[in-house]
C-alpha cells in the first residue's frame, strides 16, 4: 500500500468529516455520515490484514483526535483509545465479511460501511458510557445517543454509495492495482 497517498486522502477525509458535518447533517439531529470510516473500509475491503488492522488503529486515533468531549467543569477533553478500538474492531469485521462479498460492488461497500460504523459507534459509545461512571465526562441518555449513531451508521452506508466509486478509481494509486485488475467473477 502506498501510504503517502493513503495519508493525503486520510487528511482529506478527516476535512471532510469535520467541515461537511453541518452541510450533510440532517435537521436537528446529531445524523452526519463518517467519511474516515468510507476511507476505512475501502482500505479493509482490499489491503492484507495486518495492514487493514494498522490503518483500522491509525484512522481511529485520527477520529480519536477530532471528536471532543464536554466535561462537567465546562472544559473540553480529547480521549485516547475508544474510536481506535472501535475502527480497529470494525476493520476486523470487514475482514471477515470481504470473503463473503463481491468487492467491487458499490451495494458491497455501503453494506460494509453501515455495518462497521454500527459497530465502531457502539464499541465508542460502550466505553464512553463506563467511563462516564468515574470521569466528570457529559454524556447524554446512553439509548438516544445509540439511536443516533445507528442512524450515522445507515447515513454512512447511503454516501458510501457515492464516496465508493471515487474511491475505487484510486485504487492504483493506493497500490491495490493487483486485487482490482484481478478480473474474474469474484474479484
Amino acid at each position: 500500500m502506498n501510504w503517502l497517498i493513503f495519508a493525503l486522502l486520510a487528511w482529506l477525509m478527516a476535512g471532510m468529516e469535520l467541515g461537511l458535518r453541518d452541510a450533510l447533517q440532517i435537521g436537528n439531529l446529531a445524523l452526519a455520515p463518517s467519511f474516515v470510516m468510507i476511507l476505512l473500509v475501502f482500505v479493509a475491503l482490499w489491503a492484507r490484514p495486518q495492514t487493514a488492522l494498522g490503518v483500522g488503529l491509525s484512522l481511529g486515533a485520527l477520529l480519536d483526535l477530532l471528536y471532543v468531549l464536554p466535561t462537567q467543569t465546562g472544559e473540553t477533553a480529547v480521549l485516547m483509545g475508544p474510536w481506535a478500538l472501535g475502527c480497529t474492531l470494525a476493520a476486523y469485521t470487514v475482514l471477515n465479511f470481504r470473503a463473503l462479498m463481491f468487492r467491487k460492488n458499490p451495494l458491497t461497500m455501503a453494506f460494509l460501511c453501515a455495518v462497521a460504523t454500527a459497530i465502531a459507534n457502539v464499541i465508542v459509545l460502550a466505553i464512553l458510557a463506563l467511563r462516564a461512571f468515574y470521569d466528570p465526562i457529559l454524556l447524554p441518555s446512553a439509548t438516544s445517543e445509540l439511536w443516533q449513531r445507528l442512524g450515522t451508521a445507515v447515513y454512512t452506508g447511503v454516501v458510501a454509495l457515492a464516496v465508493g466509486p471515487a474511491l475505487q478509481t484510486l485504487a492504483p494509486w493506493l497500490g491495490f492495482r493487483r486485487q482490482t485488475q484481478l478480473g474474474g467473477r469474484f474479484a
